[in-house]
């Protein structure tokens, strides 16, 4: 898998000014560059945040590049959560997130043609609480105990 190509230097300084990272100086990200800051600030007041989005215009490349770039950009910046986003892929990586949250937030993440709205799906699918494990265990630790205590007092008899 090659690595992709980008002045990571400048994506890094971009990350730390803004939390929002553009590859290029192509004018159409001056248009949308206000909205990305604005959902990325809202994005940081959760728990997941400090939140990085950067956007690269190269098509082709492979998430698992994709992934080493945000990983990257994770380790040398102040933030949690660091998302990259093409025409045609994303990937995102995370301190505070799970695997599965991150894989399950990629997916509205892409079906949002807006870059902002993306943004916005994503930080709404890992908000979303999972299941709630610690009361399952419980219960399935009180079943467990009542089955015995039954078996216990029916050899009994």
């Amino acid at each position: 898998m090659a690595p992709v190509n980008v002045d990571k230097a400048s994506l890094s300084a971009q990350l730390a000014d803004d939390g929002v990272a553009f590859e290029t100086d192509n004018p159409v990200n001056l248009l949308i560059e206000p909205d990305l800051l604005r959902v990325t600030q809202e994005a940081n007041q959760t728990d997941n945040g400090p939140f990085g989005f950067i956007v690269l215009e190269q098509v082709g490349v492979g998430p698992g590049a994709l992934r080493d770039l945000a990983q990257e950009m994770l380790d040398e910046t102040d933030t949690n959560t660091v998302i990259v986003r093409t025409p045609d892929a994303t990937a995102a990586v995370s301190n505070t997130l799970t695997r599965a949250q991150i894989e399950g937030a990629q997916f509205a993440l892409i079906r949002q043609p807006d870059y902002a709205q993306g943004i916005d799906a994503f930080v709404a699918e890992t908000s979303q609480p999972g299941p709630a494990w610690a009361g399952l265990g419980v219960f399935f630790v009180a079943v467990v105990a009542v089955v015995a205590l039954a078996t216990r007092v029916s050899v009994k008899r």
